[in-house]
């Protein structure tokens, strides 16, 4: 069994179950086992949906979530947000 992420909109991703890890065009989506529960970081489950004939978690990618089996997190998917600085020379930058 293998796990997938895959873009499908703006910002929304799907993640879903496969049958074989290598490649991924040779292998099929499955449901996701039933002892496992998607859930985001401020704690509320994340439905099962279909999304082009394929049933998975539907997610937001500026949100983390935690894929959970038997109670123990088992996948974390953390969004992160990062700035760089681009100076001209001569110019100096702090952070405080």
């Amino acid at each position: 069994m293998d796990l997938r992420l895959e873009s499908f909109a703006l910002s929304i991703a799907k993640i879903y179950f496969t049958d074989a890890v290598s490649p991924p065009t040779a292998s099929n989506p499955i449901p996701p086992p039933n002892q496992f529960i998607m859930r985001d970081f401020q704690g509320r489950n994340v439905a099962r949906n279909v999304v082009d004939g394929v049933i998975c978690y539907v997610v937001n990618e500026h949100r983390g979530y935690e894929l959970i089996l038997n109670g123990n997190p088992i996948v974390v998917l953390r969004s992160q947000v990062q700035q760089s600085v681009e100076l001209a020379d001569g110019i100096t930058h702090f952070v405080f």
